[in-house]
């Protein structure tokens, strides 16, 4: 018979590895809602230009007001994420993020993430907090 306590531990982990996957799929899909629902209300969001948004307000004030330049694709090359214990984990997450303008380049980013999740009172997981490292960034022209 499987361990209670390890069940709870794999399944933790697993909806926070489904988290990031969310936090991706919205963002390409410039769900608004859905992309602030992700975060707890006292979250802080790092961008990688340094930038720190707190609070699901702020980061629905920062991510409604990008530019919008076109499609954005998150390919995640990796997710790794370690339950705490007491509705906390940790993870590492990285991404190849493929943005287009429409014109004949592209740009290409390789993002590091460090995240920090909570369960919250109804026993959804939330990003808590998020920081985000640009590893490398190319520009592609098609010919």
């Amino acid at each position: 018979m499987a361990d209670p306590e390890a069940l709870a531990e794999m399944l933790a982990e697993r909806e926070c590895a489904k988290l990031v996957g969310k936090y991706a799929r919205l963002a390409d899909g410039n769900d608004v809602d859905g992309f602030v629902a992700l975060f707890t209300p006292g979250a802080v969001w790092g961008r990688a230009d340094g930038t720190a948004i707190e609070g699901r307000e702020a980061i629905r004030n920062a991510y409604a007001s990008r530019p919008r330049r076109g499609a954005s694709r998150h390919q995640l090359l990796g997710v790794s994420v370690e339950f705490l214990g007491a509705g906390r984990a940790e993870g590492v997450s990285t991404a190849l993020v493929v943005k287009s303008d429409g014109s004949k380049s592209k740009q290409v980013h390789i993002l590091s993430y460090v995240d920090r999740f909570e369960q919250s009172d109804d026993g959804r997981w939330l990003i808590a907090a998020r920081s985000s490292e640009l590893l490398a960034t190319h520009t592609m022209v098609e010919s």
